[in-house]
C-alpha cells in the first residue's frame, strides 16, 4: 500500500483541480502524487502543451463549454478554439483505450464520451456476459465489441484466455476495468503491469471486494468515496492514482448514496484516465528530448 502521509495531496474541493465543476455538492479529491504529476497533468491537459511551455493560457468558457487556447508571450494572433469534436490541441490525442466490462456499462460510456474529445479513443472492449447493457451502449457508440463463448463453453482458464487474447492483438495505453466482475489471475496482470486501471466504490484500502457501498452504509461511515487504482495481482490492492469522496446525508437511503457514488465515479474515472494518460505523454517527450 502506498505510505499516504508521503504520497497523498490534502483532500481538497472538486473543482480546486482543473477548474473543473463540481459533479456534486460537497465532493472532495486527493491524488496519489507519487503516481500523478498534476503539474504535467494540468498543463497538458489543458493547454495541450508541453508542461515547461509557460506561454500557454487557458481561459474555460463555462457558457459555451469549450476550451479557447491563445498561444503567444504578448499577442493573441494564434487563437484555437477546442470544441467537442475538435482534439487538434490534446497532448493525449491518438491515445488507445481497451475496456473490460460486465454489466449495465455507465462507467463505460461516461469514459468513451469524456476521452473521444482529446482524441483519445476507445478500441475494443471485452464483455464476458452476453446481453450485457455495455453492449448495447458499445454498439450506440460505434465500438468494437469482443464477446466470450456461449458460458457452457467456457470454463475460467478459457475465459481468461480470451481476456488475454483481446489484449494481445492490439496495442494500447491504458486498458480500463468499467464493472468487470471477474478477479483477473495473475497470468493476465503480469505481462501488462501499469497498463490496467480499475475503479472501486470505497476509500480504499477500506472495503475492498464486492458490495462495497451497502457494507460501508451499514458501517454507518460518514464519508464514502470511489478509489482509481492501477490492477496487481491482489483484489483491490494496486496502487492507487485518486480518490474521490462524499458526506453520508442523516437518514439518506442506500440507493441515494449509491446514485450520488456513481456520479463520483462517472467524473473521477475519466479526469484521472487523461491526467495519467497526460503525464506519461510528458514524460515520453522529455525521455526523447521533447518529441513525441
Amino acid at each position: 500500500m502506498l505510505d499516504q502521509s508521503r504520497t497523498w495531496t490534502p483532500w481538497q474541493p472538486w473543482q480546486e483541480w482543473g477548474g473543473r465543476p463540481t459533479p456534486i455538492e460537497g465532493a472532495e479529491i486527493r491524488w496519489a502524487s507519487n503516481l500523478i504529476n498534476l503539474d504535467d497533468a494540468r498543463a497538458a491537459l489543458w493547454g495541450g502543451a508541453e508542461p515547461e511551455d509557460a506561454r500557454m493560457s487557458v481561459v474555460w468558457d463555462e457558457q459555451h463549454a469549450r476550451m479557447s487556447v491563445v498561444r503567444g508571450e504578448q499577442d493573441t494572433q494564434t487563437s484555437v478554439v477546442w470544441g467537442a469534436n475538435d482534439a487538434q490541441m490534446s497532448v493525449v490525442r491518438g491515445a488507445k483505450i481497451l475496456v473490460l466490462g460486465s454489466g449495465n456499462g455507465s462507467n463505460f460510456e461516461a469514459l468513451v464520451k469524456t476521452l473521444r474529445p482529446y482524441g483519445v479513443e476507445c478500441i475494443g472492449l471485452f464483455c464476458d456476459r452476453a446481453g450485457a447493457l455495455i453492449l448495447s451502449r458499445a454498439q450506440r457508440l460505434g465500438v468494437r465489441c469482443v464477446e466470450p463463448p456461449p458460458p457452457q463453453e467456457w470454463d475460467k482458464r478459457t475465459l481468461n484466455d480470451a481476456v488475454t487474447g483481446f489484449l494481445e492483438q492490439q496495442s494500447f495505453d491504458l486498458a480500463l476495468l468499467a464493472g468487470y466482475m471477474r478477479v483477473l489471475p495473475p497470468r493476465v496482470v503480469r505481462p501488462f503491469s501499469g497498463k490496467i486501471v480499475n475503479i472501486h466504490p470505497s476509500i480504499l484500502p477500506d472495503y475492498p471486494g464486492l458490495d462495497a457501498i451497502r457494507r460501508a452504509y451499514l458501517a454507518k461511515e460518514a464519508w464514502v468515496g470511489v478509489s482509481v487504482h492501477l490492477v496487481d495481482e491482489g483484489v483491490d490492492e494496486g496502487p492507487i492514482l485518486s480518490q474521490g469522496r462524499i458526506p453520508r446525508h442523516d437518514g439518506e437511503s442506500l440507493d441515494s448514496l449509491e446514485s450520488r457514488v456513481h456520479r463520483i465515479e462517472h467524473t473521477l474515472y475519466p479526469w484521472t484516465v487523461l491526467a495519467l494518460l497526460a503525464q506519461r505523454r510528458c514524460a515520453r517527450r522529455n525521455d526523447l528530448g521533447g518529441e513525441s
